[in-house]
């Protein structure tokens, strides 16, 4: 399920995150130290970690019938909080997209994005990918409660980052939410 009428795709993203982290026995308030060593290690999938151009975040590829993901070490994903993203985005593909819905790979550039505006090309296998992601990362609950602990501020924006590893953008979003 993607989206639905009254049942928007971020929200089965958020719920998709909550029965992954109940499978795993993380709390809302639980923090994901290592998502390498989860991915690998506690997965057991294949985590690739490569140069690739700029443009390029991530993938989840197929070789038969076993499913692995492929991160860019290049580009945005320097910063190791963003690649944490991508990985965790590539993640909410791996373990509940069919494999029709990854034969394709689209590339958004920087030229297409002016020519038409991303809200006009919503695609709900990645928005449904998005909120996987931080949900998984970030649980909106567990980010609101280190949130107002400090008071609300952008001390309380700084903690969540830290404590979940996640971007400026993804927790300043997820609080947001």
């Amino acid at each position: 399920r993607y989206a639905s009428h009254g049942y928007p795709a971020w929200q089965y993203g958020y719920d998709l995150a909550h029965s992954t982290r109940k499978n795993l026995g993380l709390k809302e308030t639980d923090q994901i130290p290592s998502l390498r060593e989860l991915v690998e290690t506690v997965l057991k999938i294949p985590l690739i970690h490569l140069s690739l151009p700029r443009q390029f975040a991530g993938a989840t590829i197929s070789v038969g019938n076993v499913r692995g993901i492929a991160v860019n070490i290049d580009g945005l994903n320097q910063n190791v909080w963003v690649r944490r993203a991508t990985i965790a985005h590539e993640l909410g593909h791996l373990l509940w997209d069919p494999d029709q819905h990854l034969r394709s790979l689209l590339v958004d550039t920087f030229a297409d994005l002016q020519d038409q505006p991303p809200q006009l090309k919503h695609d709900v296998v990645e928005a449904r990918a998005n909120a996987f992601a931080i949900e998984l990362l970030a649980p909106r609950e567990g980010a609101l409660e280190i949130y107002n602990s400090h008071g609300g501020s952008e001390a309380g924006l700084r903690a969540v980052m830290e404590f979940f590893g996640v971007s400026f953008t993804s927790a300043k979003f997820q609080l947001w939410n």
